[in-house]
Formats: structure tokens, C-alpha cells, sequence
């Protein structure tokens, strides 16, 4: 019995405070301004962007480093502005095409991944028998990488089955390994 009053007090002391504060007006929120919000996070992923350990795109960048795939030497990348630039060539297969529908771009120094990126051709506004990797010499040295060479692993996945009617040889295939290594400002 005490139980059953103690909850029918409970419930009326929760609606009379409801009550008393449902009458309290909230100040009106201010218009959502769509403009300023795309202007902050155009800004804050730009920064983002530049801090990253390695952004990768489509493409040959003009003033990039040319490596091919497949190098024995390490390839030297200068240091322009903070950041060592790469163009890695993607070679076609026998038939001249290239049959990926995306390609992975992994950094590793020694047998520790360091950075991946994953592109689609899709996304691809122009050339795709090449991508540009740019690396952040900073992020670079903090991440332990000194004078020994890292390895760049670039591979394109096939359409395997995507397109009914088509043949398709099943499974990923591998465009192999570049070796860069920053130079000293």
C-alpha cells in the first residue's frame, strides 16, 4: 500500500513539474546558415587534408616525381613545400586496357603499413594510367621512416562479375611495388 501511494506522488510531482516547465519559454533558435557550414568543413577538411600522412589521386601531377613500378633502386622524391610528390605509373595488361575498377595505394617501411588509400575509377576525372601520391615529409619523420626506403604497393582490382554477359578473368591483380625514399631538404 505505501508503495502504491509513494508512485501516485511520484507521478504527481513529475506533471506539476512538467507543467511549471512547459510555461518557461524557449529563446527561438537561430536560421541554420547552410553556406557558413560548407565553409567550415571545406576549411577544417583542407587542414585535415594538408596534416595527413599521405594523400593519394588520380592522375600525374605536374612537378611530380616519375617512378615506375617495379624500380629496383629506390627512387629519390625532393621535399617541396613540406610534402614529397610521386607520380607512380599503373601499367595496362597484354591487351592495352586497363581492367581495375579501383585501385589501392599502401605505404609500408619495412613489413609496418604506414598509410592506404583506396581510389575509384569512377571517381577518376581524367587519366587513370597513373596515380600521385603525396606524402607528408613531417608526418613522415614522426612516423619513425628515416633514410632506409619505403615501399609503395600499387594494386587495381578487376570487374570480375560485375558485368552480366561480359568474361571476365576472376580475382584482383597486382601492378606490383615502388621504393621512394624522401631526400633531405
Amino acid at each position: 500500500m505505501i508503495g502504491g501511494i509513494a508512485a501516485i506522488v511520484a507521478i504527481a510531482a513529475l506533471a506539476v513539474w512538467m507543467s511549471l516547465d512547459a510555461s518557461t519559454e524557449l529563446p527561438p533558435m537561430p536560421p541554420f546558415d547552410v553556406a557558413a557550414r560548407r565553409a567550415t568543413l571545406a576549411e577544417s577538411t583542407a587542414q585535415a587534408r594538408d596534416g595527413a600522412f599521405a594523400r593519394v589521386s588520380w592522375g600525374a601531377a605536374a612537378g611530380a616525381t616519375a617512378v615506375s613500378l617495379g624500380e629496383a633502386a629506390p627512387v629519390e622524391i625532393p621535399v617541396v613545400d613540406g610534402r614529397a610528390v610521386a607520380s607512380i605509373g599503373i601499367l595496362a595488361d597484354a591487351g592495352g586496357k586497363r581492367p581495375y575498377v579501383m585501385v589501392t595505394v599502401s605505404v609500408f617501411a619495412g613489413e609496418r603499413r604506414l598509410f592506404g588509400s583506396t581510389l575509384n575509377k569512377r571517381d577518376a576525372a581524367g587519366s587513370t594510367d597513373a596515380v600521385t601520391i603525396s606524402l607528408n615529409a613531417e608526418a613522415v619523420r614522426a612516423a619513425g621512416v628515416g633514410a632506409e626506403p619505403m615501399t609503395v604497393r600499387v594494386e587495381g582490382f578487376d570487374a570480375a562479375g560485375r558485368y552480366p554477359g561480359r568474361e571476365h578473368e576472376p580475382g584482383p591483380g597486382t601492378f606490383g611495388e615502388a621504393r621512394l625514399v624522401i631526400a633531405e631538404p
